[in-house]
């Protein structure tokens, strides 16, 4: 597609984005080269991106674990309180709490800090507290759980 450099430079945002999909559909890298090159430039100031990115990172970890914590909860709830499910529940928390400190995460101050903790956790939290935990399981939750954090890439600035 031959387009003249006028209408290059009024492209709206929405017409540029549909240009560059046809221009990828066609396979014509050098229309997509030239639509990216003539696009306009703007600058934005914003937080240190080491402090908002990690921030943002936390707060979805603080959610993927109150999900997790919800869904044995519930499944507890759910089953008529069958003991085993109490207790993935507590090796679930347990694993998390392992990993979180291994990663230099301070667990109850990003519990308290992020997502609220529902009623429903809490009071199967509440029951969880007397189970004794097997080391070897909770080491089976930690690596999961650890693993779950490296993948946010947190260590930069943890």
């Amino acid at each position: 597609m031959n387009i003249r450099e006028s209408i290059y430079q009024s492209l709206t945002p929405r017409q540029r984005i549909t240009a560059t999909l046809e221009a990828l559909a066609r396979n014509d890298i050098s229309e997509k080269e030239r639509l990216i090159n003539t696009c306009t430039r703007t600058h934005y100031i914003q937080t240190d991106h080491a402090y908002s990115a990690s921030m943002d990172k936390l707060m979805l970890l603080s959610m993927a674990v109150e999900f997790e914590l919800m869904s044995a909860a519930i499944t507890y709830l759910v089953y008529d309180e069958i003991p085993i499910l109490l207790e993935k529940f507590a090796y679930i928390e347990q694993g998390w709490i392992v990993a979180m400190g291994d990663h230099g995460i301070d667990y109850d101050l990003l519990r308290r800090a992020g997502v609220p903790r529902s009623a429903e956790i809490n009071y199967v939290f509440n029951l969880a507290k007397t189970i004794e935990l097997e080391p070897e399981t909770v080491q089976e939750y930690r690596l999961v759980a650890s693993a779950l954090i490296a993948g946010l890439q947190l260590q930069e600035v943890l």
